[in-house]
């Protein structure tokens, strides 16, 4: 089964339970199971996936470079830097390859930075950290 297969059949079951009151006991839609559908389907719908640099490159902030995304290169090689829209990605580390036109082929977003619940604690690098 694909994603797309998953969401289209959540999707239906969701419609389905929505009409169906058998399943709902007292003739109402459980909201907990409504909701817990509506999660499901968002997670598949958000899954990150590649994005080529020939369809859509990374969006600019008002600095005029992106965020910080993860770069695939023509030689498989993956780091992170950002796009500077010019054509030009900027960062950190750099494959060394022995081909010099090796270029960034796709990217992607980054997660969201790790954030401890139970303790409370604000990892360095999660967005509004003044750190």
């Amino acid at each position: 089964m694909t994603r797309q297969d998953a969401i289209k059949l959540l999707k239906e079951d969701k419609a389905l339970y929505e009409t169906d009151c058998c399943h709902a006991g007292d003739g109402s839609p459980d909201g907990d199971l409504l909701e817990a559908l509506d999660m499901a389907i968002e997670a598949l719908e958000q899954e990150q996936k590649w994005t080529p640099v020939s369809e859509e490159p990374p969006t600019l902030n008002d600095d005029g470079v992106s965020d910080m995304v993860l770069l695939c290169w023509s030689d498989g090689q993956r780091t992170v830097g950002a796009y500077r829209g010019d054509s030009t990605f900027v960062g950190q580390a750099w494959p060394v390859a022995k081909d010099a036109r090796v270029t960034v082929t796709a990217w992607m977003p980054l997660p969201e930075p790790y954030f401890c619940e139970n303790c409370g604690a604000k990892m360095k690098g999660q967005r509004n950290d003044s750190n």
